[in-house]
């Protein structure tokens, strides 16, 4: 096996991840997304409706 961590060690690493805080601002990331679908949506339609296909 040649999985360094095996023959080395793994470092230690402090653990100062908040979840709360993390899923707080993730979820408030989404939300947001979710407000600016609909225009972005739109903006899409509306370029598509401009290419032209020859054929």
């Amino acid at each position: 096996m040649l999985t360094p961590g095996r023959y080395v060690g793994l470092m230690e690493e402090a653990d100062d991840f908040d979840f709360n805080e993390r899923f707080t601002q993730l979820k408030s990331e989404f939300e947001q997304q979710l407000k600016e679908e609909p225009v972005l949506n739109e903006r899409i339609m509306e370029n598509l409706a401009k290419v032209k296909i020859s054929g």
